[in-house]
């Protein structure tokens, strides 16, 4: 629930669980860029089997501050394959049904996931959280973004040569 005073951003090619409410004490800039973001509400305990349906792990709400960079399973509906939609941009393990995810944050999706690629599964009848998901406006002041932040600044052409003056 508490970063480092300077934020974190935490990087990995592999997929990565958040446990429990994060960067809720004190907030800092954060961000946390995997092949896929799995959220674990305050009540996990680690009970869960391979294989048991979601429905039988009850969760709680959740918060977390960061700003989101992960891959996405694709869907092709020709072929029957549906990811689960942006509400599933994050994966959930457990029963949340009438618990909030709160994310204050960002979401970029730039790549399809090279690991986490399983199909969508629906156990009995699937029920997104009460999702609360919004901008954090706190990273509109560059000194709030998180470490490692790309960053673009503006470009301007301040002298034209013609090419074919150069290559004389």
């Amino acid at each position: 629930a508490e970063l480092p005073d300077a934020g974190l951003t935490l990087v990995t090619d592999n997929p990565i669980y958040l446990r429990g409410d994060y960067n809720t004490v004190d907030k800092q800039g954060a961000a946390v860029m995997a092949d896929a973001v799995n959220i674990l509400s305050n009540a996990w305990d680690g009970t869960k089997k391979l294989g048991d349906p979601v429905t039988r792990v009850p969760g709680s709400d959740t918060t977390i501050n960061a700003a989101i960079l992960t891959g996405y399973p694709e869907t092709d509906a020709e072929a029957g394959i549906f990811s689960g939609g942006f509400e599933n941009i994050v994966r959930y393990h457990e029963n949340l049904l009438h618990k909030a995810i709160v994310i204050n944050g960002s979401f970029v999706n730039l790549f399809e996931s090279r690991f986490a690629r399983g199909d969508f599964k629906m156990y009995g009848v699937f029920v997104p959280p009460d999702l609360d998901w919004r901008f954090d406006e706190d990273f509109n002041d560059p000194a709030n973004l998180p470490p490692f932040t790309p960053m673009g600044t503006r470009v301007r052409k301040m002298v034209h040569y013609d090419r074919e003056s150069i290559l004389q």
